[in-house]
């Protein structure tokens, strides 16, 4: 059954020209271009042609702010769900080839394994969508007699990411994630929330803003100020009327990462560190660039599951937010009892434009720390830089991979309450710096 940009079909060769026309019909209705498609049925045909035949599938493709999606969709029983990793290889006692969702993830921009409520499996392939790389420079800073805070357009913003996005090329950091065109689609799907600073002559000043990244956590973006008049009222105005208007969204905190370091309103934020690049060996705090977060989500209390390996760094965030919880420390022998009996599974967002890689456990199993191994090789292979793993330690399996991943390079960075089932542990390892852009000041 068709209906749109939906389609229902079963998995097997006998379907397989069904869902390359339906791929190429809907990517027709999207305006997308020829190689864009053709880059959706490959990956589309590498997972159909894998998956048992006859499993029902839902087919659906999507345009997005920024890119457009395939979305694969299916209930995964009786299935070796091992085989959704996004590192999982071949058994060459078998033979079974497996999904190849490596191989389908390298011929798109973006790859997404998640869960839906319903316990169905969802699989994502998103296409970016081309901009032109021809980005007139800002006009150089000239005085103004004052500024008003206004919300972003389209238009306005437009004028913000000139600016982001020739401090991105100065900073060898990722362009395209502050090409003006990217950020008036963003602002225009409702899915870039924010504050500018308008100065008397229209110019755009300054501006703070944020875009949703993973588990209910936003990504922040400044405050960054283009004038050198009154930098520090202009951040501190654009940092509160930014947080006002996020708090009104169905999120649990910001992590700011990228922000003008001399003007910073950290007043307004709780420090959190990002690990400097490469291993950063045992867990507590960790080391490297501050970054900052906010809360957003009022706290309902609770458990919280933990691991020695992680322990300074849990209970110092927990006093410093303030945050009455029941505490409950796994041993090694308690983590052998949530793991469960199966193979693990890590649902994985993977961003090869920022050379990101966003992870969180699917599936408990016997085989976390092969896992983990798998899947750092994988990222390594692909140049991968950031890998953020978020850990719902309301859940005392997810607390069993702390070890797993201090042990592996993984520094807490953050500890978001209310961001799952119970508290979010955001762990991070960064192999480059500089591909991701965390240095203080760059965009």
């Amino acid at each position: 059954m068709t209906l749109g940009s939906m389609c229902q079909l079963k998995a097997g060769l006998e379907d397989l020209p069904r869902a390359m026309a339906f791929v190429e019909t809907a990517g027709r209705h999207h305006a997308m271009a020829v190689d864009a498609v053709r880059k959706l049925q490959l990956a589309a045909e590498e997972v159909i042609t894998a998956l048992d035949p006859g499993t029902d599938l839902e087919f659906a493709v999507a345009a997005g702010a920024d890119r457009t999606r395939l979305t694969i969709t299916c209930h995964g029983r009786g299935m070796d769900l091992a085989a959704f990793n996004l590192a999982w290889r071949p058994d060459p006692e078998t033979m079974d080839t497996g999904l190849g969702l490596a191989l389908a993830s390298r011929y798109v921009d973006a790859f997404a394994l998640e869960a839906d409520a319903g316990g169905r499996l969802v699989l994502q392939f998103g296409v970016d969508t081309p901009y032109d790389g021809s980005v007139t420079p800002p006009p150089p800073a000239a005085p103004w007699r004052f500024y008003r805070l206004i919300r972003p357009t389209p238009q306005t913003i437009m004028a913000a990411g000139k600016h982001l996005y020739h401090r991105a090329l100065a900073a060898k950091g990722n362009p395209r994630a502050m090409h003006p065109d990217r950020l008036a689609a963003l602002t225009a799907g409702d899915a870039l929330f924010g504050t500018l600073a308008e100065a008397d002559d229209g110019r755009i000043v300054g501006c703070c803003f944020c875009i949703p990244r993973d588990r209910r956590l936003l990504d922040g973006f400044g405050p960054f100020v283009f004038t050198e008049q009154e930098r520090r009222r202009m951040a501190r105005d654009l940092a509160c009327h930014t947080l006002e208007r996020v708090a009104r969204k169905p999120y649990s905190g910001v992590l700011t990462t990228r922000y003008d370091g001399d003007c910073f309103p950290a007043e307004f934020f709780i420090p959190a560190r990002r690990p400097t690049a490469g291993p950063t060996g045992g867990g507590g705090a960790a080391t490297g660039t501050t970054v900052w977060h906010f809360p957003l989500a009022d706290d309902a209390g609770g458990p919280l599951h933990y691991h020695v390996a992680a322990e300074p760094f849990i209970r110092e965030a927990a006093t410093l937010q303030d945050l009455p919880r029941q505490m409950i420390r796994l041993s090694d022998a308690d983590l052998a009892a949530v793991t469960g009996d199966g193979a693990s599974v890590f649902s994985t967002a993977l961003d090869r434009g920022e050379r990101a890689a966003m992870l969180h456990l699917l599936m408990p199993g016997t085989d976390l720390a092969a896992n983990a191994d798998a899947h750092l090789a994988f990222f390594a292979q692909e140049e991968i830089a950031l890998c953020r793993f978020f850990l719902d330690l309301g859940r005392p399996g997810d607390a069993a991979l702390i070890p797993v991943l201090v042990e592996r390079g993984f520094a807490p960075c953050l500890l978001l309450p209310g961001g799952g089932r119970g508290d979010l542990l955001v762990l991070e390892r960064l192999s480059d710096a500089s591909a991701c852009g965390v240095a203080q000041g760059g965009a």
